[in-house]
């Protein structure tokens, strides 16, 4: 367990040294897939930071359902949380 959680500390290591504008598809999955496994929203995610660089908000649901099938359910919800709390605020905001 603790090699599998360096591995994964090494690879968001490489993955958050790639500039955000080069971050596109499926990079930016692997990002918001291994800081949620680390119990972390990755930045690439917040919408407020830089919204053409941010992550879609469909890609953060279907990252989401990946981990709920891998039975990782902590950070299935900590990634729905996230999805839910940004379109609510959407709504709030729209009415």
């Amino acid at each position: 367990m603790v090699a599998c959680q360096k591995r994964a500390q090494e690879a968001a290591a490489f993955l958050n040294s790639i500039p955000e504008t080069s971050v596109r598809g499926r990079f930016q999955q692997i990002r918001i897939e291994l800081a949620a496994r680390q119990n972390q929203i990755p930045a690439c995610c917040g919408l407020r930071c830089n919204p053409f660089t941010a992550a879609r908000l469909e890609l953060i649901a279907t990252v989401a359902n990946k981990l709920r099938v891998e039975g990782n359910f902590a950070a299935n919800h900590l990634l729905l949380e996230y999805v839910f709390q940004q379109r609510l605020s959407r709504i709030v905001s729209l009415g």
